[in-house]
């Protein structure tokens, strides 16, 4: 590997699928070395698999360790061990609804690694909630570098 490969780490997917595996597998194919973090996350079940086999890129399960433990302190040094072990360019977190997602974004600033939110909201989606829209927009401040989004109206909630 070239030192200038770029070693993006994806968090907070939880149930992986072939539209993923195509997805980031065309992020390796244009040289980058892929790192996929599964996060243990309760949500409604999805019909379909991911086949390890296929991926070329790391899968990785580093929250298997706190066997359901919910406090922070563990969490966020799970967290740390585990993206100093990893020394990644940039850590992208798939939205705001997973504390592994506040996590990584907490441990990245502390580390200097570049944080970066992948959004696909947009402001007049769905009501909205005062305080959880003020405690996004502080979380972004302080521990986000920038946005991906998915479209123009993603774009403009996320400004």
């Amino acid at each position: 590997m070239r030192l200038d490969t770029p070693k993006p780490i994806i968090f907070g997917a939880t149930n992986l699928g072939p539209y993923h595996l195509a997805r980031y597998s065309t992020l390796v194919e244009s040289g980058v070395d892929l790192t996929v973090v599964q996060t243990p996350v309760a949500e409604f079940y999805r019909p379909w698999r991911f086949d390890k086999e296929k991926a070329r890129f790391h899968v990785d399960q580093p929250y298997e360790v706190l066997n359901g433990d919910k406090r922070w302190r563990p969490l966020l040094k799970v967290t740390e061990d585990y993206l100093k072990s990893k020394q990644p360019s940039v850590v992208i977190t798939t939205g705001y609804n997973s504390r592994f997602n506040w996590a990584a974004a907490v441990v990245c600033k502390r580390l200097g690694i570049p944080s970066i939110i992948y959004l696909v909201g947009w402001e007049h989606e769905r009501k909205r909630q005062v305080w959880k829209e003020l405690m996004k927009r502080l979380y972004c401040q302080r521990y986000i570098d920038a946005a991906i989004v998915t479209g123009v109206r993603a774009e403009a909630y996320a400004k």
